[in-house]
């Protein structure tokens, strides 16, 4: 009798199939892109002297990197998690061994966390990192917020895994253009209704914003 698959084989899986991806490459690249370009204004911006503390500037880094490297990532979760599962054979595979479809789903859901956490903390420690070596006076500023990015990291990471296999699941191959909506429009009438947190972006960013006052260096 064959074993059943372990969650974390599932789970690996998923990594696989996500980093594999159009969209998992694309946001890969953008991501290191980001991170690049962010290093090098933070050291064009120190060439200004220390009036011009790089503390703020890491912060909004981690926001650029946020969109560049985890929208791809986000949009390729979405797309029809349940067809990727049927064509590799792993929808058979679950239910010959007795796997609900549930843990199917988490598995899902656990990968796109751990894959955008770890790219979204790598950005932050690269940025982090490049911008205290380029401005050293600014250094010990900087790097008491990683502390604080790094959480964020980590709830970004989660917020997306848990919104893109839902709308994945529920939308099938419309789950990125479910996503989307979900992301995009609150966010764009959040003016309107004069609540700038009612939206996933504008939550997120009150989170991004209340861990940087906790470490005390903003």
């Amino acid at each position: 009798m064959a074993s059943r698959p372990s969650l974390g084989a599932l789970v690996a899986w998923g990594e696989r199939r996500l980093t594999r991806s159009v969209g998992g490459r694309v946001g890969l690249v953008a991501g290191c892109l980001a991170a690049a370009l962010c290093v090098g204004a933070g050291a064009w911006i120190a060439r200004e002297g220390p009036a011009v503390p790089l503390s703020g500037w890491v912060v909004r880094a981690v926001r650029w990197l946020g969109w560049s490297s985890l929208a791809p990532l986000g949009l390729a979760a979405a797309w029809d998690p349940g067809a990727a599962e049927r064509r590799d054979g792993l929808d058979w595979m679950a239910r010959s061994r007795g796997i609900d479809g549930r843990r199917l789903a988490l598995a899902h859901a656990l990968a796109v966390v751990r894959v955008a956490v770890r790219r979204l903390g790598a950005g932050v420690l690269v940025c982090a990192g490049g911008l205290a070596l380029v401005a050293r006076a600014d250094a010990a500023a900087i790097l008491a917020l990683v502390p604080g990015l790094v959480v964020f990291a980590v709830v970004c990471g989660v917020t997306l895994g848990l919104a893109a296999s839902a709308c994945g699941r529920a939308a099938g191959r419309y789950g990125p253009w479910l996503l989307a909506a979900v992301v995009l429009l609150p966010w764009m009438l959040s003016d309107l209704w004069a609540v700038p947190r009612a939206s996933l972006p504008g939550l997120l960013g009150a989170c991004l914003d209340a861990l940087v006052r906790v470490t005390g260096a903003a």
